[in-house]
């Protein structure tokens, strides 16, 4: 029992650290969004691997989120040069961070901000698991454009606005003593400068 109550004494610091470490590297990305984008909420579950037929690790929804970041370029900006000029500036930007829990195992909450001239095409994704076309081994997705004022939010699918969605992506939950969220699962995508 001693030996488990100095392990959660040594863990704490290092999850306050890993927190710090996020807060700051997710401060510092939504700092070179432009300030007309459209911000949108997004989450990705995806249940099992389908090759291995076993639960999904870190790494893996890594994978899965940046295909998902390939596609909404190719598909909404332009198929083969969407990171090259003049097509550059249209690039989204994406935070995600890897989350695991019992229900889900590891899944990925996301905040999309889009240049305003393409987010009446990308509105054409709001719907349940229409994430489910970039990538097979999605099995169900969550979109909503993010509204200005939300109450505090229970649920992945709940409209919110942009700062409680950014504190539902970096809760706490019962697992993070087995599994911190750590700087390496936040994931951000933007376009080169």
């Amino acid at each position: 029992m001693a030996d488990r109550a100095k392990k959660d004494t040594l863990q704490r610091p290092r999850r306050r650290n890993y927190l710090q470490q996020i807060v700051a590297l997710k401060d510092q990305f939504l700092s070179l969004i432009p300030r007309d984008h459209i911000y949108y909420q997004l989450t990705i579950h995806c249940r099992k691997d389908t090759t291995s037929h076993t639960a999904y690790k870190a790494d893996s929804v890594k994978n899965v989120i940046e295909v998902v970041y390939k596609r909404i370029n190719e598909s909404f900006v332009h198929p083969k040069q969407y990171d090259q000029e003049p097509h550059r500036q249209f690039m989204p930007y994406l935070l995600a961070m890897i989350e695991f829990d019992d229900n889900v195992l590891f899944h990925a909450h996301g905040l999309l901000a889009v240049h305003p001239l393409l987010a009446e095409t990308v509105d054409h994704l709001r719907i349940y698991d229409t994430f489910c076309q970039f990538d097979p081994r999605i099995t169900h997705s969550h979109f909503d454009r993010t509204i200005l004022d939300a109450n505090d939010i229970k649920a992945f699918d709940e409209p919110t606005s942009v700062s409680k969605w950014l504190t539902y992506m970096l809760k706490r939950n019962k697992h993070d003593a087995l599994m911190p969220k750590r700087p390496e699962h936040l994931l951000m995508f933007a376009p080169k400068s």
